[in-house]
């Protein structure tokens, strides 16, 4: 999992030891401009930036364990730390979205795939979308222009557009296109 963030000024490389390095890009990837975020307990699954406007001091990864955490960048450590269920449930996909206030966390699930949100705010789940996906969702992306608005792809074969505003899953989909083969990235 990599991820550059939108100020372009760093990149973010899950490694094999759960650990996510923070490469500072202004002065290359040399080991001395390196920060390490430790924590995560099992491989870690996607990593991504927060909106460097609202937010420019936050990473947010997610594991197989289906620990889901909030990193701050200048302490080096968890700031918020949030689980998908009582049981292990392995996190695929995750985004950051809503002024950062809203997290998407993806599963790969042998029973079910599906979107889960939980609300920075509050550290608390909101609820989760559990009938678009039948299989490992891949990727979550939300839309620049439209801060509610949520993209899944999955190897069902299906990318499906969202309306996070509406808590209502039916309501919220807004389309659903399936191409038939496994999509593996959006964007």
């Amino acid at each position: 999992a990599i991820a550059v963030s939108p100020d372009e000024s760093t990149a973010a490389a899950a490694w094999s030891d759960y650990g996510i390095r923070l490469y500072d890009l202004q002065h290359g990837l040399s080991g001395a401009s390196t920060q390490t975020l430790l924590g995560h307990s099992n491989r870690v699954s996607a990593v991504t930036f927060g909106n460097s406007a609202t937010d420019p001091k936050s990473v947010f990864s997610c594991d197989e364990d289906g620990a889901v955490v909030a990193w701050d960048r200048t302490t080096l450590k968890p700031a918020q730390n949030f689980v998908l269920g009582n049981r292990k449930i392995p996190a695929s996909a995750l985004a950051v979205g809503c002024d950062n206030n809203l997290i998407a966390v993806g599963t790969d699930d042998s029973e079910e795939s599906n979107v889960v949100f939980f609300d920075r705010r509050s550290s608390r789940k909101l609820g989760e979308y559990t009938q678009s996906h039948t299989d490992t969702i891949t990727q979550l992306v939300f839309n620049p222009h439209k801060p509610t608005h949520l993209t899944s792809s999955s190897t069902d074969g299906l990318m499906c557009y969202f309306d996070v505003a509406k808590q209502d899953e039916e309501e919220a989909t807004i389309s659903v296109m399936n191409v038939a083969n496994p999509v593996r990235k959006v964007g």
